[in-house]
């Protein structure tokens, strides 16, 4: 195991053990290599951004009018981006909806 994974599982079973417990096999190996968020902020401040994944030029996604075409009536920020570290706010706050009406289910 990545010595990165292994802190933070050690850091969340001293803080949080019940949190710790939940995690499966694969969320124990899951971890952000060092310095990932901060090369993000970095390349957002050049002319070009081509982080891995996607490429912007003034602010504006760089993408192939093809590949573009295939979602229809989608703007390309709503296509091409990486979703946030934290991921997508109303997607989230529907999980949890959904994760609270399933628990409602076995009381």
């Amino acid at each position: 195991m990545n010595p990165l994974a292994l802190d933070l599982n050690e850091q969340l079973s001293k803080s949080n053990p019940e949190i710790a417990d939940m995690l499966s096999d694969l969320g124990k190996l899951m971890y952000y290599p060092k310095g990932i968020l901060s090369q993000s902020a970095e390349a957002k401040a050049t002319k070009y951004n081509a982080t891995i994944g996607m490429a912007t030029y003034s602010n504006k996604k760089m993408y192939a009018d093809t590949l573009n075409n295939v979602f229809g009536e989608l703007e390309p920020d709503e296509i091409f981006p990486y979703s946030p570290p934290q991921g997508i706010e109303p997607l989230r706050d529907l999980w949890q909806e959904k994760n609270v009406e399933r628990k409602s289910r076995f009381k």
